[in-house]
């Protein structure tokens, strides 16, 4: 299923309340922990693909990044896959933009990001993303 939360959650319920039980797989996009809130108590099967480390892994540099400007940005907020996802993107993005020579088109970015081949999103030593 590709969607928001709250359509695949409404289309698991129906489902759920017609007796089909089938196993539901869901893309990052639909957001994980507003999908299980959407669902509150209904029963069924449900697997969400990540496309980022889990955004509580201290231990990766990226994710310690993400957790650091999160808490100096909002220090009651909580780490989440689809946030984490996003923070990446910026990071990506912004490597891209410091490339660019002048103002920024849409020709200009897309080149920069074609153009980052390999790159180091974190500096410091341990896994690189």
């Amino acid at each position: 299923m590709i969607g928001a939360y709250a359509p695949c959650a409404k289309f698991i319920r129906l489902c759920r309340d017609s007796d089909l039980s089938p196993l539901f797989l869901n893309v990052s996009f639909v957001g994980s922990g507003s999908l299980v809130d959407a669902l509150g108590k209904t029963d069924a099967h449900i697997i969400v693909t990540q496309v980022v480390p889990y955004p509580s892994d201290d231990s990766i540099p990226i994710v310690r990044e993400y957790q650091d400007d999160l808490k100096a940005t909002d220090s009651s907020a909580s780490a989440g896959f689809g946030d984490l996802e996003g923070y990446i993107a910026v990071r990506i993005l912004t490597l891209a933009l410091e490339k660019i020579q002048g103002s920024p088109t849409r020709e200009a970015v897309i080149d920069a990001l074609e153009g980052l081949s390999k790159f180091r999103l974190v500096i410091e030593s341990g896994p690189q993303y």
